[in-house]
């Protein structure tokens, strides 16, 4: 196809495999949803950015835009530093 290569694989786990327990399941469903939800707070931030160009100088149009911005990034930080305590908790019980 026109000397294209493409390589890219998605791989999807049977969670009720046998030799998977419930730590490595519970870790699997985190992943996917801190996956999509960076995916919806991207997705809020273009939009708010649309309807700020769309209010067309009117202040209440722009300040809901300016709100929803802010609360998508309020979320993804919440998110992130939910990451980061996960990480440390778990090095801590770890080792």
């Amino acid at each position: 196809m026109l000397g294209i290569k493409t390589a890219y694989a998605l791989r999807i786990y049977n969670p009720l495999e046998s030799n998977r327990d419930f730590v490595t399941i519970l870790k699997d469903i985190l992943t996917w949803g801190i996956t999509i939800a960076e995916v919806v707070v991207s997705i809020m931030i273009v939009v708010a950015a649309f309807q700020m160009i769309m209010a067309q100088g009117k202040p209440e149009d722009f300040k809901k835009a300016q709100h929803t911005i802010v609360y998508a990034v309020i979320g993804l930080a919440i998110l992130l530093i939910a990451q980061g305590i996960a990480a440390i908790v778990k090095k801590v019980l770890t080792g």
